[in-house]
């Protein structure tokens, strides 16, 4: 494959970081405002980083399915097949949704 098997899934981690990224963001700004309006107070450090956790807990939840499609691309022998749909399909065909 030479230089470009080195960068064979990069495509499909952009798909998945662009999702998460997207909400990720909002659910942490949501409620580090809610929270505040809850507490009457500022955060601390400990708890926008726990708003953060949440968040980002959530949106890899979401993300999964994009993120164990772009892991099998990664991982595969070669680059024959691997675009993401063929992956994908492939996955939920012989795994269904636990895979």
């Amino acid at each position: 494959e030479g230089v470009f098997g080195f960068y064979r899934g990069f495509w499909t981690t952009v798909m998945r970081d662009v999702p998460f990224s997207m909400l990720q963001l909002p659910i942490w700004e949501y409620l580090k405002k809610e929270y505040r309006i809850f507490t009457g107070k500022p955060l601390t450090t400990l708890e926008v980083a726990l708003c953060g956790s949440i968040s980002g807990g959530i949106a890899a939840a979401l993300t999964t399915p994009i993120d164990v499609t772009k892991t099998q691309i990664m991982l595969a022998n070669s680059a024959v097949d691997q675009n993401f749909s063929t992956v994908f399909k492939n996955i939920y065909k012989n795994k269904g949704l636990n895979g």
